[in-house]
């Protein structure tokens, strides 16, 4: 018996992250759009949760919108599963699926929608997410105080452990929120 193909990993997003982020258009017109969050992060599966807001699954328009606090998103499925048609709005739910978007319209294909019978799950999903997604300088400002031993952080390392940094840093530079202690040395402002 050969090995299943593996699925890739979903990653736990809020809505705001989905609408925030970008669709790159794919090399062929039957291939789907590749999404990236704001820092450039290819993700090709999402899990939200949120409660049903709206639901539309058994209208020719088939689909669910969920809120989670920080936006409202669509949520559609090929075969829209028969325990869907029954989940009431206020329902908190569980979503898996893949970030797509027709247009300007951005929205969830389904692959797994699982009501959860208990309101608290969903504390338990806020607590476990940072309500922010973090901005790629203040992972910069972090590692430069990781790194810095009294002699600065090194710019090249900075640049080596987060790709794509060099604008970043030359934008924290200007703002006055690092300095260059010594050639290619930087530290954080306090």
């Amino acid at each position: 018996m050969g090995d299943a193909p593996k699925r890739a990993l979903a990653f736990r997003l809020w809505i705001k992250d989905i609408v925030e982020g970008t669709f790159k258009k794919a090399d062929s017109p039957y291939s789907p759009s590749e999404f990236t969050l704001q820092d450039g992060q290819s993700v090709p599966r999402v899990q939200l949760c949120g409660i049903v807001v709206h639901n539309a699954a058994d209208t020719n328009d088939s689909h669910l919108t969920m809120d989670d606090s920080t936006g409202v998103l669509t949520i559609r499925a090929f075969d829209m599963p028969s325990h869907v048609h029954t989940i009431m709005t206020g329902t908190p739910v569980l979503v898996i699926g893949r970030p797509r978007q027709v247009a300007t319209i951005t929205y969830i294909m389904a692959e797994i929608i699982k009501p959860l019978h208990d309101i608290k799950w969903l504390d338990v999903w806020k607590k476990s997410l940072p309500r922010e997604a973090t901005h790629p300088a203040d992972a910069i400002l972090a590692l430069i105080r990781s790194n810095d031993h009294e002699s600065g952080a090194d710019v090249e390392h900075l640049t080596r452990t987060i790709p794509n940094s060099d604008n970043i840093i030359a934008d924290l530079l200007l703002k006055g929120r690092i300095f260059e202690v010594s050639p290619g040395r930087v530290k954080v402002l306090e």
